[in-house]
């Protein structure tokens, strides 16, 4: 792989996967605490999934700082190996969020369900069922498109990292 997305060089691409990887990380973060504190009203699995998510989002936030330190200022390519190596397994752990969320929707239907009716005010039209199945339709088109896009940004950061690490390697074979 030669360029991000078909057009941006390797290394500005990781940079800015980097810097998305660290504002989408704190904000995350932020929301899944903030969930987290308030939730004594949500189910205990709802919980530890904020705690587990909040956990997940900073580690995603630091390990995207760490690639901007590492691209910006070290450039070394066993820096950038253990950044695409980290970035890997958040990846997968991001996946499995993902798949946990789509899961607490699916087994919680009854109870969501029941919450809406509940929440909704007497005049209000809204069918409690119709609305679940399409928040359930867009959490999978959400859950396909993070999956591709997440296994892309990893590709494109594990891309650079052997790019870098062959250019070094090249160097010290022509010396």
């Amino acid at each position: 792989m030669d360029r991000c997305c078909f057009c941006i060089n390797l290394k500005a691409g990781v940079i800015i996967i980097s810097i998305i990887g660290l504002a989408y990380g704190i904000l995350e973060a932020i929301l899944n605490i903030i969930i987290y504190k308030n939730s004594d009203r949500y189910y205990n699995v709802y919980r530890a999934y904020c705690l587990f998510g909040a956990i997940l989002f900073v580690s995603i936030a630091l390990d995207s700082a760490f690639g901007i330190f590492a691209l910006c200022f070290a450039n070394a390519a066993k820096i950038l190996r253990v950044y695409s190596r980290t970035f890997y397994v958040l990846m997968v752990l991001y996946i499995c969020y993902e798949l946990a969320s789509l899961g607490i929707y699916v087994g919680y239907k009854n109870e969501i369900i029941d919450a809406c009716n509940i929440n909704k005010e007497k005049d209000d039209k809204t069918n409690c069922n119709e609305d679940y199945k399409t928040q359930l339709i867009i959490s999978i088109v959400v859950l396909i498109i993070t999956v591709i896009l997440s296994v892309y940004f990893a590709t494109v950061v594990d891309s650079y990292a052997l790019k870098r690490e062959s250019k070094e390697r090249n160097a010290e074979n022509a010396n």
